[in-house]
């Protein structure tokens, strides 16, 4: 129930007792009023209105929408993935070919190609049409992140090898190597979040060394180190119009960043590890992916940095918005695929 106190007594006599009890979290009594600290706890942003699932025998560890926003594609710790219809939430095509866990997992886009990267040292190049295999990349490492440039004509992976973190962008025609970008030695620089700017001009990681990298994919050079997580950062991703990178870390926060200037926009606390980020089309809002205080998905303002919807559920690996901003999916440890309904009315 809440509590409304207009007397300026009242509302002293409250904030003495709560603070004289603040150990004990016991009702208090004053004359007639009731009162509880829980009372005083600011107000729980609304649920997320779960509008389809997915059950899936293992943690779903990538989810991706179509660029028609029809189906949505998930990588899990098995070695084949799927692609679900929205709508009826039925299998359309599962991809066999991997021989351990599909990590990542993302459309071309046109639509007509998925491509998908796994720990076996793989990435590989799928028909959405008839659900055969087109190209397969080599890796060195076992690949944590892929993303196809906005022209549909290269291929970034980031991986792992024995020598540290990897970055390498591939040529979809050629099958040729274009650039290579070594991080440094050691588990410390392991690569776990790659994206590709929409204009495509470049190329932000996120790394087991807590920084956040912007890269020229073109030149194989790096533009900018943003430096402030304090630990582990487990995954980064562009605003559509390409002036934000959000980075999401082991530290519990997300931390947004102006693309041009590398400075900090926002951090925003109240979760526990992010696991996963994605900006709204229209760069308005943020979902995250967490595993804290028992709420595993939720939606932020980027005009207020401000939690405005969230969802109770359990650890939650990847989020994805649709292409129209309407629905988020999401990847868990134990409740497989969620589609869940975005009421922009409910926005502040």
């Amino acid at each position: 129930m809440d509590l409304q106190l207009s007397c300026p007594r009242d509302r002293a006599r409250a904030r003495w007792l709560l603070a004289y009890n603040r150990f004990t979290r016991e009702p208090l009594k004053s004359k007639d009023l009731w009162l509880h600290v829980a009372s005083f706890a600011p107000p729980t942003p609304p649920l997320l209105q779960r509008v389809r699932m997915f059950s899936v025998d293992s943690p779903v560890m990538s989810v991706c929408f179509s660029p028609n926003g029809k189906y949505v594609a998930y990588g899990s710790w098995s070695p084949h993935f799927c692609v679900l219809d929205v709508q009826s939430c039925q299998v359309v095509h599962t991809f066999l070919g991997h021989t351990r866990e599909v990590m990542s997992v993302c459309f071309s886009p046109d639509g007509e190609h998925i491509v998908s990267g796994s720990h076996d040292r793989s990435i590989r190049v799928w028909s959405m049409r008839t659900g055969q295999l087109v190209h397969e990349f080599e890796d060195s490492g076992g690949v944590e992140s892929v993303c196809l440039s906005p022209d549909g004509e290269h291929i970034a992976a980031g991986s792992n090898d024995d020598d540290g973190g990897l970055i390498r962008v591939w040529s979809m025609q050629s099958g040729h190597v274009v650039h290579e970008f070594r991080l440094g030695i050691g588990y410390g620089q392991a690569v776990r979040s790659i994206c590709f700017s929409p204009n495509g001009e470049y190329i932000v990681s996120g790394s087991n060394d807590r920084s956040v990298r912007l890269w020229s994919p073109w030149t194989g050079q790096m533009v900018r180190e943003l430096d402030g997580h304090s630990n582990e950062v487990l995954c980064v991703c562009f605003s559509s119009d390409g002036r934000y990178i959000a980075s999401g870390s082991v530290d519990q926060s997300i931390r947004v960043w102006s693309t041009q200037s590398g400075q900090l926009v926002h951090e925003l606390r109240g979760h526990g590890v992010v696991w996963s980020v994605g900006f709204s089309p229209d760069g308005e809002h943020l979902v995250s992916g967490s595993n804290g205080h028992s709420v595993g998905c939720e939606v932020w303002s980027m005009r207020t940095g401000k939690m405005v919807h969230q969802n109770h559920s359990n650890c939650v690996f990847s989020v994805c918005f649709s292409p129209d901003g309407r629905h988020i999916a999401s990847g868990s440890l134990r409740q497989g695929v969620c589609v869940f309904g975005v009421w922009e009315d409910t926005f502040p």
